[in-house]
């Protein structure tokens, strides 16, 4: 008997993926210690921008919605103003891959749920961009347990254009970058 093939994964349009959830968004603020009047960066936020509704309404932030999706950016600007969250709240179209936004502007970077591009693009472009103190958030995939499905390995080495990395070396890439800090210097 041969082994069963994998089965592709399948998400209805309207179907919400579990790290761009609210709850996670929750959670990150909590995290990320964001207080009211925190300036925040909601990238790739696509048409619900759940995540920066969520730290707009509830932490008080202040959130520039971003995306390089016209079609998302129209969508989110309604949804702002239907929320009546103008003043809290701005949407920009902006290239993914070079953000045109002060170095230290924001106090947290929240890319919820996609992933944009490859990590250490990410993690260079968006260094910058965060204040001293500053948080990121984001959704990246790793490989994780003894035995990965081929088809799983080969979509995201398509899409990223590498490998899947460890969590360990995941990590070394945010070290190396200065993300995280020694607590003992």
């Amino acid at each position: 008997m041969s082994p069963a093939e994998p089965f592709p994964l399948y998400f209805p349009g309207d179907a919400r993926r579990p790290f761009g959830s609210e709850a996670a968004t929750r959670r990150f603020a909590r995290v990320a210690q964001l207080e009211e009047g925190g300036r925040v960066l909601d990238l790739g936020c696509g048409p619900l921008g759940l995540g920066g509704v969520v730290l707009a309404q509830e932490f008080g932030c202040s959130v520039v919605f971003a995306d390089s999706d016209e079609a998302a950016v129209s969508q989110m600007r309604e949804r702002v103003h239907a929320l009546a969250l103008d003043g809290r709240v701005e949407v920009r179209r902006v290239d993914l891959a070079r953000p045109a936004f002060r170095e230290g502007e924001f106090d947290a970077i929240l890319c919820q749920g996609r992933v944009l591009m490859a990590l250490p693009d990410a993690l260079s472009v968006l260094r910058p961009l965060l204040a001293h103190q500053g948080r990121l958030g984001v959704t990246y995939p790793v490989r994780v347990g003894r035995v990965t499905p081929r088809a799983v390995l080969e979509f995201w080495e398509r899409r990223l254009g590498s490998s899947l990395m460890l969590p360990r070396e995941l990590l070394h890439h945010l070290t190396q970058l200065q993300y995280t800090r020694n607590e003992y210097e």
